[in-house]
């Protein structure tokens, strides 16, 4: 009995994520929402559209670690709410303890996908965002993960669902000049993300109705 105990204890041990840790670049910014943000009243886009919003003029983003940039990109600025809906491909972990979910326009394709993610209420300062990302994280483990954590790899879903996320637009300058970002082949078409994300809704897929 013993030896069993001991086999379950360290299965457990070995099902546990990978230790996080809060992040480092413009993190105040990812894990908080603009002053007077509407969460009820989000701005629509296509995700064509976001595919497509241009790169910011040239700033420099070390004078932006604590303050989103100021400058318009084809009418949004940085922070505003919007609501973006696409096929999801797949859920990781980051180290940061970030869900990293990519979307794309394809049902059968998650290449050329944005990146949108759910930060981790426990690094949060904010009580009532706190709690919508705890219900969003929960959402995603129910709906797609059987309930469990994603990997830190990246779990692919094998059936892509439709959703219809809303966040905050967050421009990740970290990674201006680095490779195409996105996991398991499927490569970012830019480096806007909805970043929180504030909540995520399952949407049935064509043809099944409401």
């Amino acid at each position: 009995m013993k030896h069993w105990c001991l086999i379950l204890v360290i299965s457990a041990l070995m099902a546990q994520p990978t230790s996080v840790h809060p992040g480092g670049d413009r993190w105040e910014i990812k894990t908080s929402l603009a002053v007077n943000s509407d969460l009820a009243h989000p701005r629509e886009i296509s995700i064509e559209s976001f595919l497509a919003l241009p790169e910011p003029p040239a700033v420099g983003m070390s004078r932006l670690q604590k303050v989103r940039m100021s400058e318009s990109v084809a009418g949004f600025h940085e922070g505003d709410i919007l609501s973006l809906q696409g096929w999801l491909h797949l859920v990781a972990l980051e180290s940061d303890g970030d869900y990293h979910m990519q979307m794309s326009v394809s049902q059968e394709s998650g290449d050329h996908c944005a990146i949108v993610e759910i930060p981790s209420p426990d690094f949060v300062q904010s009580g009532s965002l706190a709690s919508l990302l705890r219900q969003g994280r929960q959402i995603v483990r129910q709906r797609v993960l059987r309930g469990h954590e994603p990997s830190t790899s990246g779990d692919v879903l094998r059936h892509p669902a439709r959703v219809q996320v809303v966040g905050a637009l967050f421009f990740d300058g970290a990674h201006v000049g680095d490779m195409p970002r996105g996991k398991k082949g499927m490569h970012a078409d830019t480096r806007w993300e909805l970043h929180p994300v504030t909540s995520v809704k399952f949407l049935p897929s064509p043809g099944q109705g409401k």
